[in-house]
């Protein structure tokens, strides 16, 4: 197979590798190629038709070559692997099916937000709920606190992660709400997270080291 025999002798080291893995290297240095070769080799041996590899990455940009690197060698990604970024794998098979077990609402979530929809409202207040999400300890992150004065962020605050509850429960999230809310449906949800072992039983993250703590956690 071409993308395999035009690895380094380092890198074909990698094909022999099974586990947890870590593969770190300069920019440039062809670890997107590699991954493109180690997902190859995985899938010419691979025999079951349930669970699948799961090959995720950071960016569109890279997992759009990663495909490519695979087609232009015969190779397709079809059930029961699954390509694309972390966020797409996330919603897909965990907040969307699952987001209600966690925000208490009565439908199937919805994203908004970039990049999913425009957001809008007609309350300031509510506004504001695209530039708050969550960190890792459920505590209120707020993207861009400077847009905000000091002197009214005692009175303001309070309003906004209402707000942000209150839409939550709704069933509105973000992308960054996804992330977390994700994690603690695998947390609390035990079932949930032996399924998703049994469906993607090997998980190859490209550029891990960009992904935030949320998901990071659970990589």
């Amino acid at each position: 197979m071409k993308l395999i025999d035009s690895l380094s002798d380092e890198q074909k080291e990698l094909l022999k590798r099974n586990g947890k893995i870590v593969l770190r290297a300069c920019p440039g240095s062809g670890k997107t190629y590699t991954v493109s070769a180690k997902l190859a080799d995985l899938i010419s041996s691979w025999d079951s038709k349930i669970g699948g590899i799961a090959s995720l990455s950071f960016t569109n940009v890279a997992w759009k070559e990663i495909d490519k690197n695979l087609t232009e060698n015969e190779i397709y990604i079809k059930h029961p692997h699954f390509l694309g970024t972390i966020d797409s794998f996330i919603n897909r098979f965990i907040f969307l099916p699952f987001g209600h077990l966690v925000l208490n609402c009565k439908d199937r979530p919805q994203l908004v937000g970039e990049p999913h929809s425009i957001w809008s409202s007609q309350y300031y207040k509510n506004e504001q709920f695209t530039n708050i999400t969550y960190n890792i300890d459920g505590t209120f992150k707020i993207f861009d606190e400077k847009k905000y004065p000091t002197r009214s962020r005692a009175k303001l605050y309070p309003q906004f992660f209402s707000a942000k509850e209150s839409l939550n429960k709704k069933g509105y999230a973000t992308q960054s709400d996804a992330n977390y809310f994700a994690m603690k449906i695998l947390e609390e949800n035990e079932f949930i997270s032996k399924s998703l072992v049994q469906r993607f039983p090997y998980i190859i993250i490209d550029e891990a080291q960009d992904t935030s703590d949320v998901i990071f956690i659970k990589i």
